[in-house]
């Protein structure tokens, strides 16, 4: 095998990731241009490492329809009792788009290819193949982590620097982790900014079981959406923090191996 298979698989790879990813956009955009709103219900979690809420909701029509999301990700905070917003088709009910869970998917893919297409771009402007691969294997893996870490600590800072109440724990919600462990979320009951009374499980899951019933916490939401919340002594999962971290470790010794190449 020489060097430019290695070259051209990761230019595929790149090329694979922007198509898939950039269509599924296009078509999630285009359906919540011509499709019908409409407020569902989660009613389970489906599937194991990627999860895809599975979700219940009434068409114009008065038809009762129950989907699943087309879009899975390893991290989801629609618990069952979550309710959200999707655009579904008219003509085909069960086509539908969840901007609120699609769209951090998607990104990362994007954004994943598109780091993939400029690494083999590079290498081939650069000319010495393996060098350039060996800085930008580092490099481009730091940028992916650093992406990951920066979803989801900044998602939970955009919560914990919104609306803050007091609201009071009315049950939780056992969801399955990644590794098949039970995770309890703490539902909550609270009143929005209007006066609507929001009843959700938290974002955060817990090993843990969660407070009983009546005991009073502080709520911390997005004024954007207020049924995305976290409890105020709740902070971003470590898991985005580490991925955070070892992408800046990864991105600045790509760096510094780029460089030492170049020059």
């Amino acid at each position: 095998m020489d060097d430019w298979s290695g070259v051209w698989t990761v230019g595929g790879l790149g090329a694979l990731f922007t198509g898939t990813s950039g269509w599924a956009m296009l078509r999630a955009r285009r359906l919540r241009g011509r499709g019908v709103p409409a407020q569902a219900v989660v009613m389970a979690q489906q599937g194991g490492q990627l999860q895809r809420p599975v979700m219940a909701f009434t068409t114009r029509d008065g038809r009762t329809i129950r989907v699943t999301s087309p879009v899975g990700s390893n991290y989801s905070e629609f618990l069952p009792g979550r309710t959200l917003t999707l655009y579904y088709d008219p003509a085909d009910p069960e086509s539908v788009s969840v901007p609120d869970h699609e769209a951090g998917t998607h990104r990362i893919l994007l954004a994943v290819g598109l780091l993939m297409l400029g690494l083999t771009a590079g290498i081939a402007v650069f000319g010495d193949r393996m060098e350039a691969l060996m800085c930008g294997i580092p490099l481009f893996m730091g940028s992916v982590f650093m992406g990951i870490g920066l979803f989801g600590v900044g998602r939970a800072w955009r919560v914990k620097h919104g609306g803050r109440t007091e609201g009071v724990v009315v049950g939780a919600v056992a969801a399955e982790s990644r590794h098949g462990l039970p995770v309890y979320h703490v539902i909550v009951r609270y009143f929005a900014p209007n006066g609507t009374m929001i009843e959700v499980p938290s974002m955060q899951g817990h090993f843990p079981r969660p407070p009983v019933p009546g005991t009073p916490v502080g709520v911390c939401y997005d004024p954007a959406n207020p049924q995305r919340m976290m409890l105020a002594h709740e902070h971003a999962e470590p898991v985005f923090w580490i991925f955070g971290i070892l992408g800046v470790v990864l991105s600045t010794i790509g760096v510094f191996v780029l460089v030492a190449v170049l020059f």
